[in-house]
């Protein structure tokens, strides 16, 4: 990825930095009773029990609480893995998403420590009067806002069009195999998660209840609802990350083929490999192959060309 530490620092910046800045107006407008005046404006005070813009507050608290707060743990994961795929320096791209984990964290803390999201903000524009919000949810927003402004400006450098694997699936067979094969890994490791969370989670609450089956079924039914869900979620998203890294290491082997193919052939061929691929040192190779041929096809053009010059000789008048 070649970023220096400094750049590192700046990519990772916002996350705290839009996290206490969140926290901080949070806890500025828990002072201020609903509809009061406070240093930015009126504070019009909500306990969001959804996500964004109160979306899945009608779901049961058991299943809301614990898959929201599931799914930031599960983005924190994502963007790190994004953040090790993203080829290069790309520093619009890399803030962007830092700027929108920042908001998505200062929302999930909320969640962690009050059960809900604490939402503040409301505007008018005209007859349009904006849903409540925070500056979390705002932060998530200028972070959408740098993804897509990067994608639509700059978005061609993550894929070059000079280069010649234009196909995702450069070797499908290969591919396909190596993904399944890591998603089925993946869904066996979530049947063992799924089983014991239940049947801990189950013999537990029939201990603390006194075997009352209608409070075990009310906790344990979306509970183990969610972690099947999330299981299979995770399953999808590493069926995806295997087409990723088997793309790295079936491309650079895809170009090397064909790299020999030219070779032989007698064309000018060239060979190189991604900045993300593996097997770098094909590169270096590759090179040596290439002077080796150049000098083997030279030595026996050598004899050739001096035989030509002996017929040239032969058939001189001056020889007669």
């Amino acid at each position: 990825m070649n970023l220096s530490r400094n750049q590192w620092l700046q990519v990772y910046f916002p996350v705290p930095l839009f996290i206490l800045l969140d926290n901080w107006t949070k806890s500025l407008a828990l002072h201020y009773s609903n509809g009061q005046e406070g240093p930015f404006g009126h504070f019009y005070l909500i306990f969001n029990h959804g996500a964004m813009l109160g979306l899945f507050s009608d779901l049961p608290p058991t299943l809301r609480i614990v898959s929201l707060s599931t799914f930031g743990a599960l983005i924190v994961g994502v963007y790190f893995l994004f953040q090790y795929l993203i080829p290069g320096q790309h520093m619009k791209l890399r803030v962007g998403l830092s700027i929108l984990l920042g908001g998505i964290l200062g929302n999930v803390w909320d969640r962690i420590r009050y059960g809900a999201i604490i939402d503040f903000i409301k505007f008018k524009m005209g007859n349009y009067i904006s849903p409540i919000f925070n500056v979390a949810d705002a932060t998530q927003w200028i972070g959408y806002f740098i993804i897509v402004y990067f994608f639509i400006r700059e978005g061609h450098k993550l894929w070059p069009e000079q280069n010649s694997r234009k196909s995702f699936w450069v070797n499908a067979p290969f591919q396909k195999r190596f993904s399944v094969f890591l998603a089925f890994i993946s869904l066996i490791l979530t049947g063992i998660f799924v089983v014991f969370c239940y049947t801990y989670l189950r013999v537990t609450l029939q201990e603390l209840t006194a075997a009352n089956n209608q409070i075990v079924q009310k906790f344990a039914r979306p509970f183990v609802l969610l972690i099947i869900g999330l299981g299979f979620g995770f399953s999808f998203l590493i069926y995806i990350l295997g087409g990723v890294f088997s793309h790295r290491i079936a491309g650079p082997i895809y170009a090397f083929e064909r790299f020999l193919r030219d070779t032989i052939k007698g064309r000018n061929a060239h060979f190189r490999v991604r900045q993300s691929d593996e097997f770098k040192h094909l590169e270096s190779l590759a090179v040596e192959i290439s002077e080796k041929f150049n000098s083997l096809s030279a030595a026996a053009a050598q004899p050739q060309v001096n035989a030509e010059d002996k017929t040239a000789s032969s058939a001189d008048p001056k020889d007669k």
